[in-house]
């Protein structure tokens, strides 16, 4: 998804809200969201409310999680979300708007094989 420029905290909050929209519209009725920015991931869970220029996509956000599914949000580290940060990249050389894949990009493959054998690329984290 290309939706132009805006910062990093407002882009995975449409890219959330987006997927919630396309797997509602799927059929999709038990859902994990993970999410590994940790801003968003808070703004979302816990209601924060100080970011005024986000007050759509939250509204929206809410409006999305009343519907009769269950979901379920995480926060996780970018390391464990490779497929995402591939999706997020190429998304910055797409037309804009919204690009569904029946199947996943070949330069893609790599990632969600890595994915599957459990391959982990630790790091550091401070407390």
């Amino acid at each position: 998804m290309n939706i132009g420029i805006c910062d990093a905290f407002q882009a995975e909050l449409w890219a959330v809200v987006q997927g919630l929209e396309l797997a509602w519209n799927h059929g999709v009725r038990r859902l994990i969201v993970e999410m590994d920015s940790k801003v968003d991931y808070e703004f979302l869970s816990n209601g924060a409310d100080h970011f005024r220029n986000s007050c759509n996509l939250k509204y929206r956000w809410l409006k999305l999680l009343k519907r009769n599914w269950e979901v379920e949000v995480r926060f996780i580290y970018r390391e464990a979300n490779r497929s995402a940060d591939f999706l997020a990249r190429l998304g910055l050389s797409l037309d804009l708007g919204t690009k569904v894949f029946s199947i996943p990009p070949d330069d893609m493959l790599q990632v969600l094989q890595d994915d599957a054998r459990g391959l982990a690329f630790p790091r550091t984290i401070r407390s």
